[in-house]
Order: structure tokens, then C-alpha cells, then sequence
């Protein structure tokens, strides 16, 4: 692996890391884009290291497409699945983060919602490419 694709992986991990740290409702974590556009989108980068590589959940290519964030329950119930599209500085989707947390009394949609859209927020500010996501080829 080349320095820079190091570093890349390197930085996701971190980022996403930091973001199960500081929110602690989180119990999965993926972030997922077409490694080129016009090709199916993968998992970059995911609170289970197994999950890089796989194909996205087909939410998370949907939210992408519609530019809109999803949310539903899963479970029973007893968690909800946030997809939110992450936008690159001129404002274009470019990947997308789901979420998954623990219901608690009081959660609401709204309330997930902003929390989410939050996070993809900070993941944006830090990861603000598609190519930040990929580990180039050697």
C-alpha cells in the first residue's frame, strides 16, 4: 500500500472513529460512494472493518440518487437507520453516511434526523471528496 492510500484509510478510520466517540447512541456507521462515477456504490469506510469493500446498502444509493435523507425503523423498532447524502464544497452529492442507533423514550424522527444530518456535517468538513474515500490503485 502507497503512503497516500495509508493515510487516506488511515484518516476514515479516524473520522469515523471520532464520530462513534462523540456520539455514543451509534451502533453502526457506514459511509459508502460509487468509487467512479456511473459504478455501484461501496462501502469506504464502516465501524466494522468486514464491511469495507462490500456493496452499500441499496438505501444509501437511493439517498444519493434523491439527495434526500432517509430514515426508518429497523429491528422491531428498537433502532433507527439514518441515510444521510454527504455533499462535496460546490454542493454535488458525492457519498453518503447511514447511521444506525438505539431508540431511546423521547426520540423522534426529527430529533435522529438533525443528529444525523449533523454528523454528515463533520464527516463532510473532513472528508470532503469522493476521492478522499478511495484508496487509489497502485
Amino acid at each position: 500500500m502507497t503512503p497516500e492510500a495509508a493515510e487516506r484509510r488511515e484518516r476514515l478510520r479516524k473520522v469515523i472513529a471520532d464520530v462513534a466517540k462523540a456520539n455514543p447512541m451509534l451502533i453502526a456507521i457506514q459511509i459508502a460512494a460509487a468509487p467512479v462515477p456511473g459504478k455501484e456504490s461501496m462501502v469506504s469506510g464502516s465501524l466494522a472493518p468486514t464491511e469495507v469493500g462490500r456493496l452499500a446498502p441499496k438505501a444509501m444509493a437511493e439517498a444519493m440518487k434523491a439527495d434526500e435523507t432517509f430514515h426508518g425503523l429497523v429491528a422491531g423498532g428498537k433502532f433507527a437507520a439514518i441515510t444521510v447524502p454527504l455533499r462535496n464544497k460546490q454542493s454535488k452529492v458525492f457519498a453518503a453516511v447511514r447511521l444506525r442507533t438505539r431508540i431511546k423514550p423521547g426520540d423522534t424522527k426529527e430529533k435522529d434526523i438533525t443528529a444525523a444530518e449533523a454528523i454528515a456535517r463533520y464527516i463532510e468538513k473532513q472528508i470532503p471528496s469522493r476521492d478522499q474515500l478511495f484508496v487509489p490503485a497502485p
